[in-house]
């Protein structure tokens, strides 16, 4: 066979073309086609790859913190880079940009996103990326899903949002988002399933169009600023299973329309201004497992159809306006592990049917109305962590079976009226942390248990009639930060175990009947804030090692018998607001150091026996604002001018004192003061010059002979009280004279009396005892060291059933002579190292001498 060349066979010079010619040429035709095709395609889809990449190298160039990215190079294949996902199809094209957690710090609008239209992914979530959204996300036509959460990305969002038709999950959550979220609920977002903008600044409205939303199943708006209604179109998305909406500024009523979301499993409606009644149709929810509308303006009583939700685990309904009782329908809701419905307006008794609640772990029903008893059932509770109903008015006395609840963290039912005694193994389970009973009518021993509960954490047993000695009864607790057992009948001593407990911040013990001292270990509680054991039986005295407790800012021992001097360390207590030693048996001078307790608001010293003049460097204590008193002491001396600069002092009580001399004008200056009380001193002068002194009453002036000024029951001044210190050295002169004249009269009178003694005849021998006892005590017949003989005898030494007053200088005793004549004695209080105060000694004379001439 002879043969022809190709050409001739395709295309004969002289023949017609045949069937199968036609169909090889067109077949080679197509093939030529298709290959020119492709080669245009695979240039055409490199050339967008290089253009992706060039976007990308030119966002990661004005990156900050870059250092994820190093794979980012042009050595490397783009789609192997980190992050980076390309189209399987062969198209070269990036499909899916993913980088959360990498660490990228910078602006978003420095990439291109208009070289990304195949892009179907984009995830950078808990970045530190700023700055506003690049309109260029409106390109991103075959976007379905966006994550820019956790970053720093701010403005308003883009209205070319609205072009993302193919979205169905969109997450701008944690961001610093403003303006209006309208654009996301277009009605170009109908594939839309999952919306999450909670945690930005979003103003506006819910619009309308959210019925649109056909398909979106969880819709998260918390934590932003929107405010207006809920729509009741929300009520058309029937497909949504999460609704949160909480913490936004949303008001009206909720709508009823919300029963018809019968797939729902989470409505959270908390911390907006929502009004009105909870709506019975919730109760359709019977999908529902979460449901927070607490922290609102919510009225009317909680529906009964609430039962339904046998599927709720957590319902929160608290701090709203809700009244009427609680249902008894409550106790169907069995899978119920959280129920909040305190702070509101309930009133009744406590539903028998909540005993069915037996996978309850937290129940709150306090700061309402209710009344009533806790119901048996209660010890039931074996999940029960935290159990309060504080602050109602419930009564009777407490399940012994609660100390069945093993897991109980948390007993607070403080502010009732309960009675009886506390279950004794209320720490039987070993975890509880916080007991608070307080003001409540309880009586009995402290239950057995506490000694050894070393998780407690918060305990206020203040306000009710408890018993048993503190020493024995309680025992170390490490973690222990706030201790209140105040007014109750606790007796013992205060123990140094105390010093073990570390982490205190408030220990609070007064009035009970503690005896024993202060141990010096308290020093070793360097987080201490609050020391009170006022109102006790303590002795001693203050010991110096209380300095150590560095960061205390209450220092009350008042009302105890503690002696002795006050300790100059007192004044390293550096952070002391508060120091109240009032009522003791202190003595001695005040501590000049003092003045470094600059932050002191509150210095109460009254009630002693403090001698010495007022230190004047408390005048520099310039925190002192709620009260000095110095009042009811054995201070002398003038009233130091440094006080005026106590300029913010409300309050100032020196009364009942033995200072002397002229009110320093100076006192004028006070301008915050109040009050001033001066009376029961020797203080002489004008007043000063303010108004305050002015429109005093007279009270505050009482038993100052050498005041004068405009107040009732005070002498005008004359032109000689004019100047001060004129005054000062006319009186000078009298104070120094008539004591020494008188005691030269005295002596004389008593040389002339001893003589005329000496020339009678001596008493008979039988002279009847009970005259020379009756006329023991006038001036002409005293014996001293006999009638000293008497009082010992008739006072068995000063015995304290005898005594009928103590003052800050002495004490009162009533002396019964065989005649049954009846006498008051006082004793005058030795100062320190035996020095007696001389002007106190003059002063009480003088009132005597008052008294007996009235």
């Amino acid at each position: 066979m002879d043969s022809k060349p190709f050409s001739q066979l395709l295309l004969p010079s002289t023949a017609p073309l045949s069937l199968w010619q036609l169909l090889l040429i067109l077949s080679l035709l197509l093939l030529s086609l298709l290959h020119s095709s492709s080669i245009a395609v695979a240039l055409s889809s490199t050339a967008l790859l290089e253009s992706q990449t060039r976007a990308l190298l030119h966002w990661k160039s004005t990156l900050q913190r870059p250092q994820a990215l190093s794979s980012w190079t042009l050595s490397n294949n783009t789609c192997t880079w980190l992050g980076i996902t390309c189209c399987l199809n062969g198209s070269q094209a990036i499909t899916e940009i993913s980088l959360p957690r990498a660490g990228l710090s910078g602006k978003l609008d420095g990439l291109n996103l208009s070289s990304f239209a195949s892009l179907t992914s984009l995830h950078l979530r808990r970045n530190y990326l700023f700055g506003a959204m690049p309109p260029g996300i409106g390109t991103l036509s075959a976007l379905t899903s966006l994550d820019l959460s956790h970053n720093l990305l701010s403005g308003n969002l883009p209205p070319s949002l609205t072009n993302l038709s193919h979205v169905s999950e969109a997450d701008l959550s944690h961001n610093e988002f403003t303006g209006d979220a309208a654009a996301f609920f277009s009605a170009n977002w109908t594939k839309l399933v999952s919306l999450r903008l909670q945690f930005n600044h979003f103003t506006g409205t819910i619009p309308s169009e959210i019925r649109s939303l056909t398909n979106l199943k969880i819709l998260h708006l918390y934590q932003n600023q929107i405010s207006g209604s809920i729509p009741p179109e929300t009520g058309n998305v029937r497909s949504l299973v999460s609704l949160h909406l909480a913490n936004n500024k949303l008001t009206g009523f909720i709508p009823p329309a919300l029963g018809n979301l019968t797939d729902l499993r989470t409505l959270h409606l908390y911390h907006n201004k929502l009004s009105g009644h909870i709506p019975s149709e919730l109760g359709m929810l019977y999908r529902l497992e979460q449901m927070g509308a607490h922290e609102n303006h919510l009225i009317g009583s909680i529906p009964p159809s609430f039962g339904n939700l046998t599927k709720l685990t957590n319902l929160q309904l608290h701090t709203n306006k809700i009244s009427g009782s609680i249902p008894r329908e409550v106790g169907n809701l069995v899978n119920l592990f959280v129920l909040m419905i305190n702070d509101n307006i309930l009133t009744g008794s406590i539903p028998s049917s909540l005993g069915n609640l037996t996978k309850l772990s937290t129940l709150d029903l306090h700061t309402n109305r209710i009344s009533g008893t806790i119901p048996q059932p209660f010890g039931s509770f074996r999940s029960l962590t935290h159990l309060r109903v504080f602050g109602n008015k419930l009564s009777g006395s407490l399940p012994h079976e609660l100390g069945n609840l093993t897991k109980l963290a948390s007993l607070q039912i403080a502010d009732n009226e309960f009675a009886g005694s506390l279950p004794p193994d209320v720490c039987k389970g070993g975890v509880l942390q916080r007991l608070v009973i307080a003001n409540n009518h309880f009586e009995g021993p402290l239950p057995r248990s506490l000694k050894n509960c070393s998780t407690l954490l918060r305990v206020r047993l203040e306000g009710n009639r408890l018993k048993g000695n503190i020493s024995q009864d309680l025992g170390i607790y490490p973690n222990l930060i706030y201790m209140d057992m105040s007014y109750n009948q606790l007796h013992g001593e205060l123990s140094q175990n105390w010093a073990y407990c570390q982490n205190l911040t408030i220990l609070q013990v007064s009035g009970n009947q503690l005896t024993g001292k202060i141990p010096p270990e308290f020093g070793k509680m360097l987080q201490l804030r609050v020391l009170d054991v006022s109102s006790n039986q303590l002795v001693g005295e203050i010991p110096r090692k209380l300095s150590g407790m560095s960061s205390l800012f209450q220092l009350n021992l008042s009302c105890n018998r503690l002696s002795g001097m006050m300790p100059s360390e007192t004044g390293d207590l550096s952070s002391l607001e508060v120091l109240d030693l009032s009522d003791n048996h202190l003595s001695g001078p005040i501590s000049g150091q003092l003045e470094n307790l600059s932050k002191l608001r509150l210095l109460d010293l009254s009630e002693n026996g403090f001698n010495g003049s007022i230190p004047p460097q408390i005048g520099e204590m310039e925190s002192l604002q709620d009260l000095l008193d110095l009042s009811h002491n054995c201070l002398e001396g003038e009233i130091p001018s440094q006080l005026a600069s106590l300029t913010y002092l409300v309050s100032l009580n020196l009364s009942h004192n033995n200072l002397s001399g002229a009110m320093p004008s100076s006192l004028a200056s006070m301008i915050s003061l109040t009050s001033i009380d001066v009376s029961y001193n020797d203080l002489e002068g004008p007043l000063p010059p303010s108004r305050l002194f002015q429109n005093a009453p007279a009270m505050w002036f009482a038993d100052n002979r050498g005041l004068c000024g405009d107040v009732q029951s005070l002498p005008p001044c004359g032109p000689i009280m004019e100047n001060t210190n004129d005054s000062r050295k006319h009186h000078i002169i009298p104070r120094i004279a008539i004591p020494l004249l008188g005691t030269f009269v005295l002596l004389v009178m008593s040389i002339i009396f001893i003589v005329m003694l000496c020339k009678k005849e001596r008493p008979a021998k039988e002279e009847d005892d009970e005259v020379i006892i009756g006329d023991l005590f006038s001036v002409l017949n005293f014996d001293g060291r006999v009638a000293y003989s008497y009082i010992i005898t008739a006072t068995e030494n000063f015995d304290d059933k005898y005594c009928i007053g103590r003052g800050g200088c002495g004490s009162v005793y009533k002396v019964e002579l065989p005649t049954k004549q009846v006498v008051a004695v006082k004793k005058f209080h030795m100062m320190e190292e035996g020095i007696f105060n001389e002007r106190s000694f003059r002063n009480e004379i003088q009132l005597k001498f008052d008294i007996a001439t009235l």
